[in-house]
C-alpha cells in the first residue's frame, strides 16, 4: 500500500487506519482465535502500516495519523470482549505513537465513533432493540453514518485545529481549567482546546514534544483544612 502511495503521489500527509472487525463473544466464549483475529486487524494493522508510513510522513510538513478507536475504547460492553479490548488498545497505541512522534511533528490522534451505521455494523443494528438501545442514546436521536467520521477526521477538527491542541479532556470529566482556554472542538469523548493569545498559535510550538500535563485543581477539602489550620 505505501510503495503504491509514493509512487502514485510521491508524498504523504495523512494516514487514516480504519480496518477494523467485531465478533460478538462474551468473555466465556471467546476463543484465541477470535481475541488473535480481532487485534490482528484493529490493533496491529495500525502498528504495521503505520510503521510502514513513517518514512513518508517524515517528509511531509503537516503528517497526520488518525486511528480509529471506538466508544468502547473508554467503557464496555456485553458480549464484546475482544472488540472492547482492542479498541481500548488502540487508544493505548494512538497515545504511545503521538509521544514518540512528535519529535517528527507527526500529530497522532483517534476517534471515538458512537454506533455508525456500516457493513460492519449492519448485522448488529438489524436488532431492532440493540439499534434502539444506540439510537436513545445519541445526543442527536440518530445513528451516526460513515460521512460523519470522515468529515470529523478530515475538515479540521483533527487534521489542523485538534492536531496543535495543548489541552483536551473526555467530556465525562470538566477540568478546573477548561474555561480558561479556547475551545476548539469535539471528537468522539474528547473536547479540545488551546492557549488563548501568542501562546496558542502554531508558531508557538515546538517541533518535539516536550512533556507536561495540566496541574490538577486543588482538593477542596485540602483547602479547608488549611483554612482552619491557619
Amino acid at each position: 500500500v505505501i510503495d503504491a502511495v509514493n509512487g502514485h503521489f510521491g508524498q504523504l500527509d495523512v494516514l487514516v487506519n480504519n480496518a477494523g472487525i467485531c465478533i460478538g463473544a462474551s468473555f466465556e466464549d471467546t476463543t484465541d482465535a477470535i481475541w488473535e483475529r480481532t487485534f490482528a486487524v484493529n490493533v496491529t494493522s495500525i502498528l504495521r502500516l503505520s510503521r510502514a508510513a513513517l518514512e513518508l510522513l517524515k517528509k511531509s510538513s503537516s503528517a497526520s495519523i488518525i486511528n480509529l478507536g471506538s466508544i468502547m475504547s473508554d467503557m464496555a460492553g456485553p458480549g464484546l470482549c475482544a472488540y472492547g479490548s482492542s479498541k481500548h488498545a488502540v487508544a493505548g497505541l494512538s497515545k504511545a505513537m503521538a509521544v514518540d512522534l512528535g519529535k517528527y511533528r507527526i500529530t497522532v490522534n483517534y476517534l471515538q465513533p458512537g454506533s455508525i451505521i456500516t457493513g460492519l455494523s449492519k448485522p448488529f443494528l438489524d436488532d431492532p432493540s440493540f439499534r434502539e438501545f444506540w439510537e436513545k442514546k445519541a445526543p442527536m436521536g440518530r445513528l451516526g453514518e460513515a460521512q460523519d467520521v470522515a468529515r470529523a477526521a478530515l475538515s479540521g477538527y483533527v487534521y489542523a485545529p485538534v492536531g496543535l491542541a495543548t489541552h483536551y479532556h473526555t467530556i465525562a470529566v470538566h477540568p478546573y481549567w477548561a474555561p480558561s482556554l479556547n475551545y476548539l472542538g469535539t471528537i468522539g469523548a474528547h473536547r479540545f482546546y488551546r492557549f488563548k493569545g501568542p501562546a496558542g498559535t502554531p508558531g508557538a510550538f515546538r517541533t518535539a514534544y516536550v512533556g507536561g500535563e495540566p496541574l490538577p485543581a486543588p482538593h477542596p477539602r485540602s483547602t479547608l483544612a488549611q483554612d482552619k489550620a491557619d
